[in-house]
């Protein structure tokens, strides 16, 4: 019970490892689903960054995490 939006932007091209690539995603993905409340929304999004690189951000209406917990959570 959760609505999914993306704005991906078309053409996009670079070249990363396919594997790690898919595995970050969908653990942003999981994580945006595990702790967002039936009802809520999950926004995914890719767009160009310059130099070749993009920028994926993931935003839900979930409970967050406090800034501890950002600071570790790519390590």
């Amino acid at each position: 019970d959760l609505a999914l939006s993306t704005d991906i932007t078309p053409g996009l091209v670079g070249t990363t490892d396919p594997d790690m690539l898919r595995e970050v995603v969908t653990n942003l993905l999981s994580n945006a689903v595990e702790y967002t409340e039936p009802g809520g929304r999950i926004e995914l999004s890719v767009r160009p960054a310059g130099g070749g690189r993009a920028v994926i951000a993931v935003r839900d209406t979930g409970i967050g995490m406090t800034a501890e917990v950002a600071d570790k959570v790519f390590e």
